[in-house]
């Protein structure tokens, strides 16, 4: 275990992790070969590596928010992402942070809560858990979502052959994302075959898509040789997935929660997907990247 002033790095058994304190962000995940699997965030393409998307998902209309009937000034995605979580319990294998409401909260958003996010390595995987709990004495609205940017392509293959397995079948048709963050109310086509999405830039032309909800608690990002890594998830009804064309990752974004549809503006409690949770009430959600199929990728011997 490593600590700055800004981020802890913690390393287990094939892999190392690089946890910002400023949104207990995941800034890198590297194999002990030295394959880097998460985006190291690049403003030409997107400052950002793995947010946690707290109390919102994307933009609401005029970047604020109604909550019981009062204006509140909210960023894209929430303010979670970039304010500044303590540190509360380290180890060499976990880190564990917490943002609490504030004074500077309350300014965007008037409910009590406490934010845990805690990063853990196992024997080739990280698992991140996430314990939402209110701690105010009214029902809280919310919605959260992970926002891993994986590397694509990655493992040194051509950036064509990559594709996501899908744990279950998923519908045919999705709901997209436009470039302003609003969620369309038609469906689009989704290219699965037997479970498999080839990704390619032409995928996200007009944005994110939206499985809502996600029949999968997991899926696999695989190449022509096999996976790469299995994700999983639990409590994310719904799914997003996003890049830029020609950006060098993809985002596998576990929801609970989605964009405001196309034309929605109202209060918070209302907004389509959004959760309410009642007072001393504790709402769990968790992400796991096993990285196994890599190491055991790396581990065998390269031909001469």
């Amino acid at each position: 275990m490593e600590r700055t002033m800004d981020a802890i790095s913690l390393q287990s058994a094939g892999l190392s992790v690089r946890v910002a304190l400023r949104g207990a962000e995941i800034k890198s995940l590297r194999t002990a070969s030295g394959t880097e699997l998460i985006w190291h965030g690049d403003s030409a393409w997107w400052d950002y590596s793995a947010p946690v998307l707290f109390p919102i998902i994307g933009p609401v209309a005029l970047d604020r928010v109604q909550c019981q009937g009062q204006p509140y000034a909210m960023a894209s995605h929430g303010f979670a992402r970039t304010s500044l979580f303590e540190v509360l319990d380290v180890a060499p294998d976990r880190v564990t942070l917490a943002l609490k409401a504030s004074t500077a909260t309350r300014e965007h958003y008037p409910f009590d809560f406490t934010l845990l996010i805690e990063h853990r390595l196992s024997t080739g995987s990280l698992c991140t858990e996430v314990r939402l709990s209110n701690t105010g004495s009214q029902p809280l609205s919310a919605s959260f979502g992970f926002h891993p940017a994986l590397r694509w392509p990655m493992a040194g293959r051509p950036r064509a052959e990559h594709h996501l397995i899908f744990e279950q079948a998923e519908p045919s048709k999705v709901k997209t994302v436009t470039r302003g963050g609003q969620m369309q109310v038609t469906d689009t086509p989704l290219p699965l075959h037997d479970r498999r999405l080839r990704l390619s830039d032409h995928l996200f032309e007009h944005g994110a898509l939206v499985l809502d909800p996600v029949q999968s608690q997991g899926l696999a990002l695989a190449d022509d040789l096999g996976p790469l890594l299995n994700l999983r998830w639990t409590c994310c009804p719904q799914l997003g997935l996003w890049t830029k064309p020609g950006a060098p990752f993809v985002c596998v974004e576990p929801w609970a929660g989605h964009p405001r549809p196309v034309g929605w503006d109202g209060e918070l409690a209302d907004k389509p997907g959004s959760m309410r949770l009642a007072p001393g009430a504790t709402r769990t959600f968790s992400m796991s990247i096993d990285c196994k199929p890599l190491l055991q990728r790396e581990a065998e011997p390269r031909p001469h």
